[in-house]
């Protein structure tokens, strides 16, 4: 197991008084939270309010030379094939998290993404794995690493969110469930 540098935010305690203030700045805000949300965006800081998705992202293991574990190494996260596959990662911005998944395997890692992609195939000599096929990348900062033992199976992520991926690039849309396999991963280290 690898732990890449976690980072966890602190809470923000507002003082009645303080929050009384607010209230007289921001009388359409029912909660301190609204408030100091609307101070973020006021100060020009919007896009630290946007919520983090969170995609699996497909190895595609049986289509390479290795255990498709070379990503982790490289900081990226890759599709392989037509262009259709590196306008699914397409789909991740800057911020978001990545769950690397390896068929047969379960989830081995968990990232977020710190380059979007460029919308083209990496050159040939860029290539993790060199293949006819185009290949395309997302740079990520990979958080948690798992050794294939420790990795999260198919059948943990049945009983830990309720399905498991079956697509190249796939958004997991409940929050809750998010939460669920981020913490999931956190537990194994």
């Amino acid at each position: 197991m690898l732990l890449l540098g976690l980072i966890f935010m602190p809470t923000l305690r507002i003082s009645e008084k303080t929050k009384e203030a607010l209230g007289e700045i921001f009388p359409a805000f029912n909660t301190g939270d609204d408030m100091v949300q609307e101070l973020i965006k006021e100060a020009g800081y919007e896009d630290l309010l946007e919520e983090e998705k969170c995609f699996f992202v497909n190895s595609n293991k049986p289509h390479l030379p290795d255990d498709g574990t070379k990503i982790y190494k490289n900081d990226v996260v890759i599709t392989h094939g037509p262009k259709k596959y590196g306008e699914k990662l397409g789909r991740l911005q800057k911020g978001d998290y990545v769950i690397s998944y390896i068929t047969g395997i379960g989830a081995r890692a968990l990232g977020k993404v710190k380059k979007e992609w460029n919308g083209n195939a990496v050159e040939d000599r860029e290539q993790i794995y060199e293949q006819e096929n185009n290949e395309y990348q997302v740079k990520v900062n990979w958080k948690i690493i798992l050794t294939e033992e420790e990795s999260l199976s198919p059948q943990e992520l049945r009983e830990t969110i309720g399905w498991k991926p079956s697509q190249a690039v796939q958004k997991i849309s409940n929050e809750k469930e998010k939460e669920k396999i981020i913490k999931a991963f956190k537990n194994k280290i």
